[in-house]
């Protein structure tokens, strides 16, 4: 949805995607460079940026809802403070950091905040009339989420500006509009951004990318996909284009951590690729559990404590 709002600023000739992401932010901004090479817009939105998957130095007052408290001086600080291990281009790697400053900078320069921009441009045009930031309508229930051990968990929040890595909130009939979008059988103003979004920038370690969709071949059709989820939900979207088929997979469950939602949504796009085995509980050795507890340091920055409760 961030990447569609972009490229009406790229139709109107404002930006390009081989611009550098500071000409998006504001004056004086400090943004990584490695050896010369700046970090260009359609870095930014292939993830190949070479910025990490969240704000370097991020220490969150509340582990449980990471992004809540980051302002605009943490996002901008963090950016400053990023030292690139590698040449932007040469890798995939997904990052929520990364999104979150075009999300940021477009809202900025629109003088809108991220909600009301999307709303305008997206989600009136498309009639998503369930899909919020911050304002949930009367009429919408938030589901609880969960973890992947059906425990209960906290809905993450982000900063206004910062809400488009995660904090957009919609109900299913609403992503299908979404998807009608996409695929070209619910025309609006926004369409033409939309298909523009689906169209290869980049391809890397065998990730091929659109402006922040998945592209993948299946049986000489293009899927356009998108697969996450924060806290204790899990999303996909995906789409035949050519097909005019469509899948959105919501559940309050949080399972990316073990191939989340993927692989069945690609199943449901084309029977002919495998849905995969059952998920089935496991009682796992004791010894292992035991092996498991102490404290680690995620490749993303994050700490984990993991403790044994007998």
């Amino acid at each position: 949805m961030t990447t569609a709002l972009l490229a009406e600023f790229i139709a109107r000739g404002d930006v390009t995607l081989g611009d550098p992401i500071a000409k998006l932010l504001p004056p004086g901004t400090v943004v990584p460079s490695f050896r010369g090479r700046e970090i260009t817009i359609g870095d930014v939105v292939t993830h190949t940026s070479g910025l990490p998957g969240i704000p370097a130095h991020n220490n969150p007052p509340d582990i449980n809802n990471p992004y809540a408290a980051v302002t605009e001086r943490d996002l901008l600080g963090a950016l400053a403070a990023t030292e690139l291990t590698r040449e932007p281009g040469a890798k995939w790697e997904y990052s929520n950091f990364a999104m979150m400053v075009p999300s940021y900078a477009l809202a900025r320069r629109s003088g809108k905040d991220y909600e009301t921009l999307l709303r305008e441009r997206l989600l009136v045009p498309l009639g998503m009339n369930e899909t919020y930031v911050a304002h949930r309508p009367s009429q919408v229930r938030l589901a609880q989420d969960h973890l992947s051990n059906a425990m209960t968990a906290v809905p993450w929040d982000f900063p206004a500006d910062m809400a488009g890595v995660g904090g957009v909130r919609a109900t299913l009939p609403d992503m299908l509009r979404y998807l009608e979008g996409e695929i070209g059988t619910r025309e609006s103003a926004i369409t033409p951004a939309l298909a523009v979004t689906q169209e290869q920038v980049a391809s890397v370690g065998g990730h091929r990318m659109g402006m922040n969709w998945n592209l993948s071949a299946r049986n000489g059709h293009t899927i356009v996909s998108h697969e996450g989820g924060t806290g204790g939900y899990s999303s996909y979207a995906g789409f035949d284009r050519a097909a005019k088929r469509a899948v959105v997979l919501l559940s309050d469950t949080a399972l990316v951590s073990v191939d989340g939602l993927g692989r069945l949504g690609t199943h449901l796009l084309g029977p002919a690729a495998p849905a995969g085995p059952p998920r089935l509980v496991a009682v796992a050795d004791a010894g292992l559990i035991d092996a498991l507890v102490g404290k680690y340091r995620l490749p993303s920055g994050l700490g984990i404590e993991l403790r044994h409760a007998h």
